[in-house]
């Protein structure tokens, strides 16, 4: 059996956090959550009601539903096994669930609230299989703020009012560690007297490192706690601010940002390693070095034109390129071919700048 989240279910599942208290894997498996189908039936922000997991699944069509197109739709299912039979979440509540979604605005939003018997879990998902929920991440490159993360800092202070005077915790996953992040720091000051711990599992970082500057970020950081895989893709990407724990994986490269493939040791808490690989350094390099080598004006271009090309103008997502790849060629020629001059000479100008800097920095890192 692999040492990773259902590891620590088959140990730990029926230990109460008065013997073992909420931890990062505890953090791992909420964000994991996050990912199901939970607005078509836990309770939304609206209704101001939770229910238990039991009550949510009630049956093998609803775990079926509430798994189905998300990204291991096995392991998922799995989960919802495990947790609907342990005691250590026995008494977990689930609900006010926000569910937004704009391709207009290029927005993709997702957050639900777990209560616990003395604390409240904040989750955000992060980024769905939508291509504007990928279009939203390249966005953070070059907007002080994108509308997911506007979102995030009002569901916690609406929901941090409902559910007063209970201790928060925050977290999320990929994107939802940066939602996590921002929303904590930017939420009313009175709420971060409440705030216990902010988990943030491999989210990227921010556009500027005037976010690590502010009082508020100063007030919160001791209790901020960012994760990333030995060979990271995403959580070194732009400024991070402070250090944060490598945890060892299974699988390699871009699989790792997959939670299922994250390890825990035999007390319960995530393998730790010193350093993260050469080629994922190397990356995080590269491609911060070429961010910061183009305009914001000419990173704004550069996503708007590659994300026109693959089509990320309405809910279509990885899923449906899966089910009818050629389609989906045809249509990125189509578009490519319709393309002006001017912008495809932009685009191949600035992927070529790319190369560049990597060539450059494979040699000085040789």
């Amino acid at each position: 059996m692999k040492k990773n989240v259902f590891y620590f279910l088959k140990h730990y599942g029926d230990v109460a956090f008065e013997d073992f208290s909420f931890n990062e894997v505890d953090s791992l498996i909420m964000a994991q959550l996050s990912y199901l189908n939970f607005h078509d039936f836990a309770p939304s922000l609206s209704d101001n009601m939770t229910l238990s997991l039991s009550e949510i699944v009630c049956d093998d069509f609803v775990k079926y539903k509430i798994c189905e197109n998300t990204l291991d739709e096995r392991l998922n299912r799995k989960l919802i096994d495990y947790i609907k039979t342990s005691k250590r979440y026995q008494d977990m509540k689930i609900g006010y669930v926000s569910d937004q979604f704009s391709a207009r605005k290029d927005k993709q939003f997702f957050s639900l609230t777990f209560v616990f018997k003395n604390f409240i879990y904040i989750a955000f998902r992060g980024t769905d299989p939508t291509l504007i929920g990928w279009k939203e991440d390249c966005q953070m490159s070059f907007m002080d703020i994108v509308p997911a993360q506007e979102e995030a800092k009002k569901y916690v202070e609406i929901v941090s009012e409902i559910l007063k005077p209970l201790p928060i915790i925050i977290g999320g996953h990929s994107k939802g560690g940066n939602l996590a992040y921002y929303a904590a720091v930017m939420a009313d000051i009175k709420i971060h007297e409440r705030i216990i711990q902010i988990y943030n599992h491999d989210g990227p970082g921010f556009k500027s490192e005037k976010f690590f500057e502010s009082e508020s970020f100063k007030n919160l950081e001791s209790k901020m706690i960012k994760m990333i895989p030995d060979d990271p893709m995403v959580g070194i990407l732009m400024h991070n601010g402070f250090n944060f724990r490598i945890i060892k994986c299974y699988k390699f490269s871009v699989l790792k940002h997959d939670l299922y493939n994250w390890q825990v040791n035999k007390d319960g808490n995530l393998r730790m390693v010193k350093q993260i690989a050469k080629r994922a350094e190397l990356f995080n390099r590269v491609v911060n070095e070429w961010i910061n080598s183009i305009s914001e004006e000419d990173r704004k271009e550069f996503v708007d034109i590659l994300f026109d090309l693959i089509g990320a103008k309405s809910s279509i997502g990885i899923f449906d390129i899966k089910k009818h790849p050629f389609i989906f060629i045809r249509m990125f020629h189509h578009n490519l071919k319709q393309l002006p001059e001017q912008k495809r000479k932009f685009l191949k100008e600035t992927l070529f700048k790319y190369r560049l800097i990597e060539k450059r920095l494979k040699k000085e890192m040789v």
